[in-house]
């Protein structure tokens, strides 16, 4: 009992002890100061150890130095954070996050949580003062902005992108008066974007694609002198494209698909001399357009000729205007864009023939889905591995340079040498007939020959075993005939005869002598045939005698 109770007394003391020193617990390796107050820095060492997120073999001592993703200031403290991400370890980056409390790392400036698995921030992230980049990016945040943009006075880089964030963009956003990118896509915000982004003329990068966002398309934003870069495809704007940013010269990316915007493609998008993507597609636009290095503005309700404006685009490269209501005929000045290399026309209204040049620099053309008519032309590149002619009303015969293209498609045209390919069937047989189609002759012939070239040399080695058998077995067979039996053969040939068994017995050595009588010796002579015979070899006066033969 006397033990028992001594065991109780040490641990209330040990308790009292801990209580009364709870708030000056230290990380390991560290020392209390005169005044029994714990460092900024060796707070920030204990925060960076219970984080968990480095494994043990890194001394905290070292953590400015070897331990990567961390940087620190000349009196080291930590400045930048960019943990391991989820490739260097395995455990739940967010288990110990919630009981760390951010706000001891005051001089960082460099913040990035992002591919971390995580659910929810960390404690004390808004009193990050100096953060000038803060990337929480493809994590499982949800909800709102947990935060206000307005305690972050000096970011230039927001990036959230690839969460599950909801509810409207903060109008705080319009106080980061040094916000360089902002990356918002791939969430689902939702509501107009602020009119207050508008203040951020410092912005350069901006992406907030992939949301629930509707409203006017926010002129004014685009109009942001500094702007590069804007990626605002797959949300819900309405409204017209103005003219707003066509000033914009820093403009070099332009994405604005799949919304609700309608009215006319303005020509003054043509003066934008630094733009070179443009993404129009899956609008409700219609007109025309100019001035472009890559063009996309396919499924759109665009009516017309084609505009002869783009002959002066003469870096053109990407030019996929189909699925409209374009008609006329495809011009000819198309040809003389020798770095246009892909053309999408499908699924227009165009007629006439196909211009004479149009495949010469081109690497992929489709045509299909038209009402073009006379013959196709044989001048056909090198470098052209796909053409698409279906359903049309081509005729003459097809020139054999098609033979060069890998993927080539002519069905639905009523080619004088092959017939008229019969439309009026299903989408099934059109799809079966696709497939026939799909390999080229010359692509076929080369398989061919590579089969062929295969079977030959399996040939070849049958062939050579074959002779090798042959000669193998023949060599035996001769050495049988030489070698024989020496009692079937004795009559018909002496000498051989008499040779082997010279052979065998190395012309009568003793060696070979099993006994000797009056009138001669006995040798052992094992022949070539594989058999063993006894030899009588008479005395010199025995085998003089005519008598004993």
């Amino acid at each position: 009992m006397a033990i028992y109770t001594s065991i109780l007394i040490v641990l209330i003391q040990l308790l009292l002890c801990a209580s009364s020193n709870s708030h000056t617990i230290l990380p390991p390796g560290t020392q209390r100061n005169a005044t029994s107050k714990v460092s900024l820095l060796d707070k920030e060492a204990y925060a960076l150890l219970s984080l968990h997120w480095w494994s043990i073999q890194y001394n905290i001592s070292n953590r400015c130095n070897n331990w990567p993703g961390v940087e620190c200031n000349n009196n080291g403290s930590i400045t930048k954070l960019s943990p391991p991400k989820v490739s260097t370890y395995t455990f739940k980056r967010d288990l110990y996050i919630r009981d760390i409390d951010f706000s001891v790392f005051s001089n960082l400036v460099h913040l990035d949580l992002s591919q971390m698995d995580l659910y929810e921030l960390p404690l004390g992230l808004s009193s990050l003062k100096k953060l000038t980049l803060l990337n929480i990016s493809s994590n499982n945040l949800q909800d709102e902005i947990p935060f206000s943009l307005a305690n972050f006075p000096q970011l230039m880089v927001f990036d959230v992108s690839n969460n599950l964030f909801t509810g409207q963009i903060p109008h705080e956003i319009g106080m980061l008066e040094n916000l360089v990118t902002l990356d918002l896509s791939f969430n689902m915000f939702s509501g107009s974007i602020p009119l207050s982004l508008s203040h951020v003329t410092s912005l350069n990068h901006l992406r907030i694609s992939n949301n629930q966002l509707d409203g006017e398309l926010p002129s004014t934003i685009l109009s942001l002198s500094q702007l590069k870069t804007v990626d605002l495809s797959r949300n819900r704007f309405l409204g017209k494209l103005l003219t707003t940013f066509v000033n914009n010269s820093q403009l070099t990316n332009l994405n604005l698909s799949d919304n609700r915007i309608g009215g006319y493609i303005p020509c003054e998008i043509g003066k934008l001399d630094n733009l070179v993507v443009l993404d129009l597609s899956l609008n409700q636009l219609a007109g025309l357009l100019t001035h472009l290095k890559e063009l996309t503005l396919g499924f759109n309700h665009i009516d017309g000729l084609i505009p002869a404006e783009l002959e002066h685009l003469v870096h053109l490269k990407v030019l996929d205007i189909s699925n409209n209501a374009i008609f006329g005929s495809i011009p000819k000045w198309i040809s003389a864009l020798t770095q246009l290399t892909d053309i999408r026309l499908q699924g227009n209204q165009l007629c006439g023939v196909i211009p004479y040049g149009i495949l010469i620099h081109s690497i992929h053309v489709d045509l299909s889905r038209n009402h073009l008519n006379g013959s196709i032309p044989s001048q056909i590149g090198y470098n052209l591995s796909y053409l698409d002619l279906n359903h049309n009303n081509l005729s003459g015969k097809k020139p054999k340079e098609l033979d060069s293209i890998r993927f080539y498609y002519l069905y639905c045209n009523p080619f004088l040498d092959d017939g008229y390919y019969d439309c009026s069937d299903s989408q099934d047989q059109r799809d079966s007939d696709h497939h026939n189609n799909h390999f080229s002759p010359l692509f076929m012939v080369l398989v061919l020959i590579i089969v062929g070239s295969v079977l030959i040399s399996f040939g070849s080695t049958g062939i050579g075993i074959c002779v090798l058998r042959a000669r193998y077995r023949r060599k035996h067979k001769n050495k049988a005939a030489k070698h024989g039996d020496l009692f079937s053969i004795w009559n018909y040939d002496g000498k051989i005869a008499f040779e082997d068994i010279i052979e065998a017995t190395e012309d009568f050595d003793i060696r070979y002598c099993i006994g000797t009588g009056a009138y001669g010796s006995v040798y052992k002579a094992k022949l070539p045939s594989g058999k063993t015979v006894a030899l009588k070899k008479l005395h010199k006066t025995e085998s003089e005698n005519p008598s004993y033969y």
